[in-house]
């Protein structure tokens, strides 16, 4: 690697983390926020569920990547995810936390896919899998933090709010991404090459279902909305299930914390190797598999080690991000490569996410406990597994390094 593309690394990692750090932070506080704004599992689903919402309204900021440039669209998203995390340390009521993560997901997630964006377009086939697992390592050690912090903010007088607080801190990274990031090259080189106008929405929807790209586009937006649903059943409501049925402290969820940033960790970086040695869709397959059998014995048990070995499983087997944001990045052309991967992930993936952690609140609290409103959520991962075999190809000689180069289709 140069030195460009090592800095470019650790500046795309820093963004990474917070990413892990604000998904993990919805989670870990739940209970606390719904105790403070007075609500049952239901309405404290339904508001997380507007926030992750935020999540389908990225796509139309991650869209313009493709028309301004990955750069400025980047340091807008890292300024924003801030300022709405900063701001939803004063929210006065649910809905109000609920808006203001709404916009703050909107930023966090547009950050995030640009980043793997920016690094599918700097790196070479032979590194990209790797280091792209290292960078959602990050992600990991973000995840982890909240789990450490909660006994320090809730037993203390800052309580959940202080913690939203700590999302402001990537304020500081945006003036050193404004003087150090560079636009992608791949970026540059195919709007030099091309004269095609930026399409619209409709247009972009179009080209993504024509014949050359139909098969891909509907395979990567089906394995994105299982990914979403099944990460939002098994972690939304985790904090609430082990403090409100199966009698855990938040001491006992930081003596959890290390675990899960190891393996959270080793998960990613074995994510990215085992993605340049078997492939992207075996790799895809198998976490999908793992994580689906991980969280039907995690909310089953009643052993706290058992739980908490799940829990840490579940951490490491998160790299399953990192293999579908590398494979999204690597199905498509580079002039079609950000709206395809808001249109997929975005606009009907994340539907997922959104879905599910509406339904586990209200089935919780329709059956009593989270237990039986999780299990038989978390089979829906699974539908995937058909789908990814049959649709999608194995990208893993793309070669997104060179300017000029499109998969092939």
């Amino acid at each position: 690697m140069t030195t460009y593309q090592r800095l470019l690394f650790l500046l795309l990692s820093v963004i990474v983390l917070f990413e892990g750090f604000d998904v993990s932070l919805a989670a870990i506080t739940l209970p606390y926020v719904a105790h403070d704004f007075v609500v049952d599992a239901g309405q404290a689903g339904r508001a997380l569920a507007l926030a992750s919402s935020g999540a389908i309204a990225a796509f139309f900021t991650i869209r313009l990547a493709d028309r301004f440039g990955r750069r400025p669209v980047l340091i807008a998203a890292v300024a924003g995810f801030a300022g709405f995390s900063l701001a939803t340390a004063f929210a006065t009521s649910l809905t109000q936390f609920a808006v203001l993560q709404f916009f703050a997901r909107i930023s966090l997630v547009t950050q995030v896919t640009l980043a793997y964006l920016f690094l599918s377009e700097s790196l070479p086939t032979k590194r990209r899998g790797r280091v792209s697992g290292f960078m959602m390592a990050f992600a990991g050690v973000g995840a982890a933090c909240p789990t450490l912090l909660l006994p320090l903010f809730i037993e203390g007088s800052l309580g959940w709010r202080g913690m939203y607080a700590v999302g402001g801190l990537p304020l500081l990274v945006v003036p050193i991404l404004w003087f150090f990031l560079r636009e992608s090259d791949a970026f540059l080189a195919a709007r030099t090459a091309t004269s095609a106008p930026f399409l619209g929405l409709v247009a972009q929807i179009q080209k993504a279902w024509s014949p050359p790209l139909r098969r891909r586009f509907a395979g990567i937006s089906i394995l994105w909305f299982c990914i979403n649903f099944g990460g939002a059943t098994v972690m939304s409501f985790f904090t609430w299930y082990v403090l409100r049925e199966r009698a855990w402290t938040p001491s006992d969820l930081r003596l959890l914390a290390p675990f899960g940033l190891a393996l959270s960790f080793l998960g990613s970086i074995l994510a990215g190797q085992a993605m340049d040695r078997i492939g992207r869709r075996l790799s895809a397959v198998l976490y999908l598999l793992a994580a689906t059998v991980v969280a039907v014995i995690c909310y089953q048990s009643h052993s706290h080690l058992v739980i908490g070995a799940c829990f840490v499983l579940l951490q490491a087997l998160q790299g399953i991000w990192v293999v579908a944001y590398v494979y999204t990045t690597e199905l498509f052309p580079t002039d079609f490569c950000g709206a395809a991967s808001g249109l997929s992930n975005n606009l009907f993936g994340r539907w997922g996410q959104v879905i599910a952690t509406a339904a586990v609140g209200s089935l919780t609290a329709y059956v009593g406990t989270t237990s039986a409103a999780v299990v038989p959520l978390a089979f829906v991962a699974l539908i995937s597994i058909p789908i990814v075999l049959w649709l999608l190809p194995e990208t893993a000689s793309t070669d997104r390094s060179q300017p000029d180069s499109a998969p092939s289709l």
